[in-house]
């Protein structure tokens, strides 16, 4: 217990067994990156080019690093230390691939906690403007969407990840050489786990290039290393002279290749990075990023070696998990019978093709399911985490038909509309002559029948047995409403004048609270939406927003540019 502790400044379990000279076995096959570009800089940068990487077969789905450099975009390094735009152009492609590739989990990372806030409340908006897209946000239970900056993404994978460096160049056109974490010890570690969280694919959004990080201003070597990298993520290879490409190990591979090129079909020859390649790869004519079969030539020395056919058969059920389709050709075989391996070869090709169809005509057709279901969204938005109750419509006694209206006396009226109260509160007194007349099998309200009601309501009233505030009717108990859909409304009730101030004051505070920052003209939608109302009119809109002003000057809401927000509660 005395001992001084030996292991406070270690990182890891792993640092501590180096400190010990313990022996170690790195572990070489890699399998999370479905395409070699996305471990191939780690690979390089941080594994000595150790790791066994497969191939990948292409996909429908865009694959690998894609690099988008957003020059109009700018960091805003003496206030909000974000770039807003960049953040906006995040928050749009996120929408967008919830919308295009709802089948692909995803996950964006920022360099920063301030520009992972910014988009975070930017996204929030855009959700809400984009309600067809909500679903996507809880399809995903084993691999949920985040947000997070560059330091929580440890441990996590996902299909596609989103890269918002947030750094870089500044309105005046000055870029400093800090990057946040990567400025510290250890920060090259951090980007390693960053840039390796992609299985799929992994978008960068940069208002910079690596011509744009001066190595003479910094000594970092983590800011190297994101040099190196967007170099990289631009242009698809190291900054560095590379090796001639790697030629076809045999003259029996080139014979195969032949044969196949003068039947037509388009061939790459080892295809794949360090580690391992494929002899042959077929590509498919319909998608070029795409290969239809691989084909592994094997020369005679494997019929004798069984090591080497154990290690093969790993490296195929390896290949063909991460999608490929592979065919074998011993060179024996070619040679002795070159047409009927050529044929089998053709077969193979074929086969692979219709496989190809059938699972791309699949993935259409689930497409064309899902933006079917998007539409039915747009069309029908249901409050999926808070349902919203239907408005219930109370029944009037039958018995108040016995009677012409105006013979029953105020009191048995008062009775029958207090009972309609009850249920409705707080109800226009206009809804309230609805309900009474059509029980009594009148089709209209008159003048003789609206006095009569304005007497029972004032019977009410002064019995203090309802309160009257405005047009509107409310149980005395009543302090706070319940927001209501009024979807299964005849149309003559959907009206937005027949919805109490304080309801839709209510719906108002839940939109902005849910939304974080809205516009005034998105809270009008929403709000409209949320009553059960497909079409938002000019009327509408503006009685809304005569009571988001109402809320603004009581001090509930505030205003900030363009946005609407909620008040900060001490």
């Amino acid at each position: 217990d005395d001992s001084e502790n030996e292991t406070s400044d270690l990182e890891s379990i792993l640092g501590m067994c180096e400190t010990k000279n313990a022996l170690g076995k790195m572990l070489r096959w890699h399998y999370r990156s479905l395409h070699e570009s996305l471990i191939d800089f780690s690979n390089n940068q941080f594994y000595e080019n150790k790791l066994v990487i497969f191939p990948s077969p292409g996909s429908k789905y865009r694959m690998g690093i894609v690099f988008h450099h957003l020059k109009n975009t700018f960091y805003d390094r003496g206030k909000t230390r974000t770039n807003p735009q960049e953040a906006e152009i995040v928050a749009d492609a996120v929408i967008e691939h919830a919308r295009r590739n709802p089948k692909l989990s995803l996950g964006v990372a920022a360099f920063s906690t301030a520009q992972r806030q910014c988009i975070q409340d930017i996204l929030e908006i855009k959700r809400r403007k984009n309600p067809d897209v909500e679903a996507y946000f809880n399809s995903h239970p084993a691999e949920p969407f985040f947000v997070k900056n560059l330091e929580n993404v440890q441990g996590d994978e996902r299909d596609v990840i989103f890269i918002s460096i947030g750094y870089g160049r500044s309105m005046d056109g000055y870029i400093a050489m800090s990057f946040g974490p990567l400025n510290n010890e250890g920060g090259e570690k951090r980007l390693n786990v960053l840039i390796t969280r992609a299985k799929l694919r992994c978008e960068i959004f940069t208002n910079i290039t690596s011509e744009d990080i001066d190595l003479n201003r910094t000594q970092k070597y983590g800011i190297r290393v994101l040099k190196e990298f967007l170099y990289y993520a631009e242009h698809g290879k190291f900054n560095i002279s590379e090796e001639s490409e790697r030629s076809e190990d045999s003259y029996f591979e080139q014979a195969v290749a032949d044969k196949l090129i003068s039947l037509g079909y388009l061939v790459r020859k080892q295809v794949g990075s360090q580690g391992f390649y494929i002899d042959l790869a077929i590509v498919d004519p319909q998608n070029p990023g795409r290969y239809i079969l691989g084909i592994e030539c094997d020369g005679a020395t494997y019929h004798s070696a069984r090591s080497a056919r154990d290690r093969d058969r790993l490296r195929q059920q390896v290949l063909e998990n991460i999608g490929w389709k592979i065919h074998r050709i011993w060179s024996t075989d070619w040679f002795r019978h070159p047409d009927e391996e050529l044929k089998r070869v053709v077969q193979a090709i074929e086969k692979a093709k219709e496989i190809i169809a059938v699972d791309d005509s699949e993935e259409e057709k689930e497409q064309e399911n899902y933006e079917a279901h998007v539409a039915f969204l747009r069309e029908n938005v249901q409050e999926t985490e808070n349902e919203i109750p239907m408005y219930e419509c109370a029944i009037v006694s039958s018995e108040i038909a016995n009677y012409d209206f105006h013979l029953h006396s105020t009191g048995k009226l008062a009775g029958w509309m207090e009972s309609v109260v009850k249920v409705e509160s707080p109800v226009h007194f206009d809804e309230v002559a609805r309900r009474m007349v059509e029980a009594a099998g009148v089709s209209k309200v008159g003048s003789r029948i609206r006095d009569c009601l304005v007497q029972a309501m004032e019977y009410l009233k002064n019995a203090n047995r309802i309160k009257v505030v405005g047009q509107f009717l409310w149980t005395k108990q009543m302090e706070k409403p319940v927001i209501r859909n009024r979807v299964n409304l005849a149309n003559s009730a959907r009206k937005i004048r027949y919805i109490a101030p304080e309801e839709i004051g209510l719906s108002i505070e839940k939109v902005v609270t849910d939304s974080i920052a809205i516009e005034q003209d998105d809270i009008a939608v929403l709000v409209g939406k949320m009553f059960g109302f497909n079409r938002i009119t000019e009327d509408m809109k503006g009685e809304i927003l005569i009571v988001v002003q109402k809320l603004i000057d009581e001090k509930v809401l505030k205003e900030e540019g363009p946005l609407i927000k909620q008040v900060d509660k001490l």
